[in-house]
């Protein structure tokens, strides 16, 4: 599996779209119930997720004309969205990803970071010095997604 990783551009919101959805409908069993799955799922507007995805600087993990995965950070240091495909998980992309995330807040002075993780995204996190503030339960659909409000304090690379 060969991927390489660049900035987002606005035409790459509908690949992302179906990288989240595959993350989500195929890499969270163990996690998620097949229900919460599909609740989070939901196709994404192309409109409001070009948007959402263009709100902050987001890196794409690209193998071809494949979306691996996908991560975005806002300017006020919030880790909004962070998707690998299940068949990319231990090919270094998300931890690529990451990376990038963090040598970008570092360059911009940005000292703390937050997010609201999945059962999934915690640990991933938890190893890089991330702390759980507290658990929390998000509405989705009808269903109820266990996820964790974190922070990460001192951001270096």
């Amino acid at each position: 599996m060969t991927w390489h990783l660049r900035p987002y551009l606005r035409e790459d919101a509908e690949r992302c779209g179906l990288c989240y959805l595959d993350a989500i409908r195929n890499g969270t069993r163990g996690h998620y119930t097949a229900a919460q799955a599909a609740a989070w799922a939901q196709s994404p507007d192309p409109s409001e997720w070009a948007g959402r995805l263009s709100t902050g600087t987001t890196w794409v993990a690209e193998d071809a004309d494949l979306v691996a995965g996908f991560l975005t950070l806002t300017g006020d240091g919030h880790l909004d969205l962070f998707f690998v495909r299940p068949s990319y998980r231990k090919s270094g992309a998300a931890a690529a990803l990451y990376q990038a995330c963090i040598d970008h807040a570092h360059a911009h002075g940005m000292q703390r970071l937050t997010t609201h993780a999945s059962l999934l995204a915690k640990s991933f996190l938890a190893r890089r010095g991330w702390t759980c503030l507290e658990e929390e339960q998000a509405l989705r659909n009808g269903q109820y997604l266990t996820r964790f409000r974190m922070t990460l304090e001192k951001v270096s690379p």
